[in-house]
């Protein structure tokens, strides 16, 4: 598996903003409709910076990632967002090790 990491610093004080317009734009459930080899996304706060998003995006292969990358529909979604993004995005594309771990009697089995 394949994840994609995009980390986001918005505007100060834009974050919650920033989160309503993620969801009312519907940023996964239109990469589910459009974006082949998407499997899910996750929406992430880190604690101790009010002004960052973490957007984690699970992929079938590199090049799904890849072909989402170039897609007129990010560049879309990446337009109708712009306003919050305080500065450029950075992101990776990470591959899966091979060594995981997770409890029986966990919910993320």
């Amino acid at each position: 598996m394949i994840q994609s990491h995009l980390e986001i610093q918005v505007h100060p004080g834009q974050r919650k903003a920033a989160i309503a317009a993620l969801g009312a734009r519907r940023i996964f459930e239109e990469c589910a409709e459009t974006a082949r080899g998407f499997l899910g996304g996750e929406l992430l706060l880190p604690e101790g910076a009010p002004d960052t998003l973490y957007i984690i995006a699970r992929w079938q292969t590199r090049d799904s990632v890849l072909a989402w990358l170039a897609s007129p529909v990010r560049e879309a979604q990446n337009s109708d967002l712009a306003r919050f993004v305080a500065k450029p995005p950075t992101s990776r594309i990470m591959i899966a090790a091979g060594y995981t771990f997770a409890r029986p009697d966990s919910e993320h089995k």
